[in-house]
């Protein structure tokens, strides 16, 4: 998140007042003085000139009504002298400032530490150490850990904590081999997974759920390309490590869970979970299986059914083969009572709700014991239809939908495999299932009989293929160029245009896989036709392997409450690239 900044002479012209509030702190008097609004009449005030260049340093300090009045009046003067790329600067502004939330100098002990800043539509708390203050780096590290774990962790919410060089803490942990200088009572421990020397800090007093900071990339200016997700601590056993549970391992781990795996018998991707350091159980715990691990050296930690009895797991997310889910809740997870995610492959009524993050009620998933995350054809359709649904009037559009299903994952061989066949499959399940995954408010907004969807399976096995149709009941009339423009604004999907109208998904595969050296594009890959009488025709492609990785994970963020769905949508995003992959395919085939 970049800083507020304020322009011209509008900056120097204001003045803030602050509000003294307290948090309660064992073993530590902080304090943090609010800026609120100059109408506010409550509170010990104290004026702060902008021009302060301990102030100015971080002027979201300037988040009142006063500065965007000012703001706004001067780019109207500006925007009538014809002044017009200054007066949209200023109107930017403006915006930015009414999105702060909160601007507070954060106080230990009677002295003032640092600026903070909290966007909590973002997700994001940044930290700015006063300039001159007496406080070692080390010193204010852990303050501002201690601060977030009482102020965030301890109400059960997670939030990305920025700091200026935030990857001096990462060094100071792994290549100095120095601690955090918690306040008496805190404890810490540090985890080192794998290969790559991923990080994770745990910290927390005795008695309470513990923070848990996981380290994440940042492209902030001034972070050292490093800031600190932090979130209560939630262990999730992902059972079944195979295509899609090897990547939601990684993603959840990468997002701030504490991820422990799961794994039925020796292949190779337990060479891959062995190198990114994963505490390892067995799905199914005999002697014979446990030798062909402990053989290559591989420590195994114990059964499923035996963790699960320790109750140290918080949520199962089930990524075994289909209908094997279904089968393990009823014998793992409800008799342990514990809460559990399975796959598109098992059947809706197997659990409480279905979930696409993009069409579902995030808040519903907060006491939800059980739920589906669809398959990846149907959040793939979620994705492209569910704007639609939004955009336009309840009860107008119509959509018909084919899915050309491949064959088998990249690699998969055997009874899965096609070599000279197509097979057509009519009213196939995407279109009750993509019902399912609807919002109740969505779902108010199409009939079901408005929704057909066809199957066919064809002889491939890089990413499923869908051709829409979608139009509308007169008079509403819907054209390209504005679905274009829906679909251009979806984080997760790639608008595109081939030369020449012809989609070609081996050139697909040979820009994500050979020019952007990216195997996981998660995102779905759209182009869009003019068709006559007034429908359109939508062309996408999923890659199977991926699309619904995030959605495991926002569906763990909705369902214990740690993150709004901007704010996990978001860092899910950020922490797996496809904020960058989106954009790189566009420019490819723009």
């Amino acid at each position: 998140m970049k800083h507020v900044r304020i322009l011209g002479i509008a900056v120097l012209s204001f003045l803030v007042v602050s509000f003294r509030f307290s948090f309660s702190f064992i073993q530590s008097d902080y304090s943090c003085r609010r800026v609120m609004s100059p109408h506010s009449t409550s509170g010990n005030f104290t004026l702060k000139a902008l021009s302060d260049p301990a102030v100015a340093e971080f002027v979201s300090i300037a988040a009142t009504d006063k500065a965007i009045t000012s703001l706004e009046a001067w780019a109207n003067q500006l925007m009538e002298k014809g002044v017009r790329e200054l007066a949209e600067k200023y109107m930017q502004e403006a915006a930015r400032i009414r999105a702060a939330e909160q601007y507070s100098i954060f106080t230990r002990n009677g002295v003032d530490i640092a600026y903070i800043y909290a966007n909590s539509e973002l997700g994001t708390l940044e930290i700015r150490p006063i300039p001159g203050s007496l406080m070692t780096r080390e010193e204010v590290y852990a303050a501002a850990l201690e601060y977030v774990d009482e102020a965030y962790v301890s109400r059960g919410k997670g939030v990305e904590l920025i700091m200026p060089d935030g990857d001096l803490m990462k060094k100071m942990l792994v290549a100095e081999g120095r601690d955090i200088p918690f306040s008496q009572g805190i404890s810490s421990d540090l985890h080192v997974w794998g290969e790559d020397k991923f990080l994770q800090l745990e910290f927390g007093r005795e008695g309470q759920r513990r923070a848990l900071l996981t380290f994440k990339e940042s492209s902030l200016e001034g972070t050292g390309g490093v800031s600190m997700i932090i979130q209560p601590k939630i262990t999730v056993l992902v059972n079944g490590y195979g295509t899609i549970g090897s990547r939601d391992a990684d993603a959840l781990r990468r997002a701030g869970f504490y991820v422990v795996v799961a794994k039925r018998s020796f292949d190779a991707r337990a060479v891959d979970l062995h190198e990114m350091g994963f505490p390892f159980y067995i799905s199914e715990d005999t002697a014979e299986r446990r030798a062909e691990f402990e053989k290559r050296g591989y420590e195994v930690l114990g059964s499923v059914e035996g963790l699960l009895k320790t109750g140290a797991v918080d949520l199962v997310i089930d990524c075994s083969p289909s209908k094997k889910g279904a089968e393990n809740a009823e014998k793992l997870y409800k008799p342990y009572g514990v809460r559990y995610v399975l796959q598109g492959g098992e059947k809706d009524k197997a659990v409480e709700i279905s979930f696409s993050s993009r069409t579902q009620d995030w808040n519903a998933l907060a006491e939800a014991v059980s739920v589906r995350v669809v398959s990846c054809n149907t959040t793939a359709m979620t994705r492209i239809y569910g704007p639609l649904l939004e955009y336009y009037a309840p009860g107008v559009l119509r959509i018909d939908n084919l899915a050309l299903r491949r064959a088998a994952d990249p690699g998969q061989g055997g009874e899965e495999g096609m070599v000279d066949a197509v097979t057509v499959i009519p009213a196939y399940h995407h279109g009750p299932d993509f019902l399912t995954a609807l919002s109740p408010e969505l779902r108010g907004r199409i009939a079901p009989t408005s929704v057909v969807t066809d199957a066919g399976q064809v002889p491939t096995t890089h990413f499923h293929l869908h051709l829409g149709t979608v139009y509308a009941l007169a008079p509403t009339y819907i054209n390209a160029k504005e679905v274009e423009a829906i679909l251009a604004k979806e984080g997760r999907v790639a608008v595109v245009h081939f030369p020449g109208g012809e989609f070609d998904s081996a050139q697909l595969f040979e820009i994500i896989s050979a020019q952007l050296k990216q195997p996981d594009p998660y995102v779905i890959i759209a182009q869009v036709t003019q068709l006559p009488e007034g429908r359109i025709r939508i062309v996408y492609t999923v890659p199977q392997e991926n699309d619904v990785v995030p959605e495991n994970v926002n569906a763990a963020q909705a369902m214990f409450g740690l993150w709004g769905k901007t704010a996990g949508v978001r860092l899910v995003d950020e922490v797996l690239g496809i904020d960058w992959i989106k954009p790189a395919i566009e420019s490819r085939l723009p």
